[in-house]
Parts: structure tokens; C-alpha cells; sequence
């Protein structure tokens, strides 16, 4: 409970730290990034020669692609999310719980089948997701991406280690 709190709370003050900057960057007219360290003139330049102003003008195409493709929703991952979350309704629908019909009964090897069933795909999930988003990280760096202050860097390891810290959020929290 203290972690989620703790969580909570850091989580809330960040974002409305970027909520008062996108305000005020809003009212400036969108002159300055949000994210950027500089300010004043500097930051107006810097805020110009960031790629997301003139996406056409970027060379080499490859970076371009990156940058245009960085704009669009990744619908596999979405469908991906989905069906995590399709699978682990079934199987506890299935298996049911506290006052609700359960179509097997508890403890029995197909109930608990029911409750294993979920990890093995997800695992699968998270793995080939995580492959997925380090390759496009590493096409990023290779081509010299123009990261924001704060983006998360989705290196090998990263992609292996906050699944991990997830499911230990996840014990933390009586899930």
C-alpha cells in the first residue's frame, strides 16, 4: 500500500508539473519544448530545430520514416494488449470466484489450468513486445532519433526489467 501510494503521489505531482508547462507553453504559442532544460531564446531555437517541426525536411529518409511513424497509434500492440486482456477475463470467468457460477470446480486440475493458462501467454506477449520495441529502439539511436528530455530508453534490459518490477508492483498490491 505505502509503494502505491508513494507511486500515486510522484506519478500525480509529474503530471501536473507537464500539465502547467503544456499550459503555459499553450499560451505562449507553442514556442518552447516542454520538456527542454533551456529557456528563453535558446529554447525558442532549440524548440524550432526539434524534428516534430518539419518532419519533410529530415534527412536521412530512414529517420524521417521513424519520426512519421513515431505519430501513428501501433495497432499490433494494441491487439496484443487485448488479447492479454481477453484471455485472463476468460479464464477467471471460467473459473469464477466469490459468490459468482463457476463452470469447474476449485481444485481441480482443470481450475487450475484455468489459473496458469494466462502466464505462458502473456509471458510470450511481453517477450516478442519487448523485442519489438528494443529493435525500434536501437533503429532510433543508430539513426541519431532526437530523444526528449525524459523519454524511456527501451534497450534490451529495460524491456526485460520493468515487466519484472510490474509483476512485483503487482504482488505489493494483493493482486
Amino acid at each position: 500500500v505505502l509503494t502505491l501510494l508513494y507511486t500515486t503521489y510522484t506519478t500525480s505531482k509529474k503530471a501536473r508539473e507537464t500539465y502547467i508547462k503544456e499550459e503555459t507553453a499553450q499560451s505562449a504559442g507553442e514556442t518552447a519544448g516542454l520538456l527542454s532544460k533551456s529557456n528563453g531564446e535558446a529554447g525558442i531555437q532549440a524548440a524550432k530545430r526539434h524534428a516534430s517541426h518539419d518532419v519533410d525536411a529530415i534527412e536521412p529518409a530512414e529517420l524521417r520514416a521513424i519520426i512519421k511513424g513515431e505519430s501513428e497509434t501501433d495497432v499490433r500492440c494494441l491487439l496484443a494488449i487485448l488479447v492479454a486482456w481477453v484471455v485472463v477475463f476468460v479464464c477467471s470467468a471460467l473459473k469464477g470466484g466469490e459468490g459468482s457460477y463457476s463452470v469447474v470446480a476449485c481444485g481441480t486440475p482443470l481450475y487450475w489450468g484455468l489459473v496458469a493458462l494466462p502466464l505462458p501467454i502473456i509471458a510470450v506477449l511481453v517477450w516478442r513486445l519487448g523485442d519489438e520495441v528494443s529493435r525500434e529502439h536501437e533503429l532510433k539511436v543508430e539513426h541519431n532519433f532526437p530523444f526528449a528530455d525524459g523519454d524511456l530508453q527501451w534497450t534490451r534490459e529495460n524491456v526485460r526489467i520493468y515487466p519484472l518490477y510490474s509483476i512485483f508492483a503487482g504482488f505489493c498490491a494483493g493482486a
